[in-house]
């Protein structure tokens, strides 16, 4: 049995959840959003505000991850099954990842590469 996808039920609570909290936190430019699997936690990255975000499922305790140097982070997968953050960096034209915490974080591919 292969993977099965998620229900639409839960698709359409993440991409709720994302919208209020972007109004909520007053974000102006919020580029994705991701949903740990096992981690209840909400991720976006805000290009203009130049950092990562996190908070619970109900839009409590937001919290900015302490990832140093991003320039314009445009995109986010939480894979909560290995415990690490994946994004893109628009400006510095790289993928990098991070721990769920945002420690940790390195270079993946760069455009050097």
């Amino acid at each position: 049995m292969g993977h099965q996808p998620k229900p639409l039920v839960a698709t359409w609570r993440t991409a709720t959840a994302a919208v209020l909290l972007a109004v909520l936190c007053r974000a102006t430019s919020v580029w994705a959003t991701a949903l740990g699997d096992v981690v209840p936690k909400l991720y976006w990255t805000d290009s203009k505000a130049k950092k990562i975000q996190r908070a619970n499922l109900d839009g409590s305790d937001i919290e900015d991850l302490p990832v140093a140097g991003l320039s314009r982070p445009l995109g986010i997968y939480a894979d909560g099954l290995t415990g690490r953050l994946y994004w893109a960096d628009g400006l510095l034209q790289k993928i990098q990842s991070s721990d769920l915490d945002g420690i940790g974080a390195e270079d993946l591919l760069t455009s050097s590469d």
